[in-house]
């Protein structure tokens, strides 16, 4: 009697500690199944996505655009009422047109770079700037950026084991520490789809050098409604909620948000 108890769970343990690849299909099925079945629910007019499509392409040139494009982009989209900007970008390199201008003449007064013109406008419109994290066990020396940590209280559910329920990172893909630094806001913008490429989960914490940092959307959400404080309670291995002000959103064991569609693409304001 006793065996017949302890047999199950420990293959149960098993399974869900190694994960067979079949078993992760079938999990994986099934999941797309209930979300399917469950229905969409049409996106508020909240959130508009301005996109780099191909029509934006063949108007302005080949991307990456100058960064006086980018700001005047960003200032039309302040002016139109955007109350948050978040931008999924990283300015990782100068701009590349920056030493087109014709050279001064002597005696001329030289105008800002056009980073220095585009860190004006993210500090002036509160962007919420993108950056991203690397994961490389053999990461060599850390490259310091210039990105807004959260502030997060973790909570355990007694008898979970320790250790934190999100992702860390070994390193950063920054923007230049002059547009970082303007910002008010950031966020990462890491997530990876499963092995058959669908992406059903985002996280929306992640550790790096003793520290969390917020993701894109949820640095957004954040600069949208003034919340302050975050908390994360970990109930057990496979599920944690994020509470942020009346907001409680459930996560998994790893702090990903289970991607629940809205539809199919150009589902929102576009």
């Amino acid at each position: 009697m006793f065996l017949s108890g302890v047999v199950p769970i420990l293959v149960a343990a098993s399974l869900a500690a190694y994960r067979p690849a079949a078993f992760v299909r079938a999990d994986d099925a099934s999941y797309d199944i209930v979300v399917r079945t469950a229905g969409t629910r049409p996106p508020a007019d909240r959130v508009a996505i301005v996109d780099v499509d191909d029509r934006s392409l063949a108007a302005v040139g080949q991307w990456p655009w100058r960064r006086d494009v980018v700001g005047r982009l960003i200032t039309a989209l302040r002016a139109a009422g955007a109350a948050v900007i978040a931008v999924d970008v990283i300015f990782a390199e100068s701009d590349r047109y920056a030493g087109d201008a014709l050279p001064a003449s002597a005696g001329a007064v030289v105008g800002p770079s056009p980073d220095q013109q585009l860190a004006t406008v993210l500090h002036d419109s509160g962007v919420v700037l993108g950056y991203g994290f690397t994961f490389d066990p053999a990461a060599g020396p850390v490259r310091p950026c210039v990105v807004q940590p959260l502030a997060l209280t973790l909570v355990s559910a007694p008898g979970v084991q320790e250790g934190a329920p999100f992702f860390h990172a070994t390193g950063t893909v920054c923007n230049l520490p002059a547009l970082a630094a303007a910002a008010p806001h950031s966020g990462f913008l890491n997530a990876a789809p499963d092995a058959d490429g669908i992406l059903r989960r985002v996280p929306l914490v992640v550790e790096h050098g003793g520290r969390v940092y917020p993701s894109l959307a949820l640095a957004a959400v954040i600069a949208a409604t003034g919340a302050a404080g975050a908390v994360l309670r970990s109930a057990n291995a496979n599920a944690a909620t994020l509470t942020l002000g009346d907001m409680v959103v459930p996560l998994d064991g790893r702090s990903n948000l289970l991607v629940g569609f809205r539809g199919k693409k150009r589902a929102f304001p576009y």
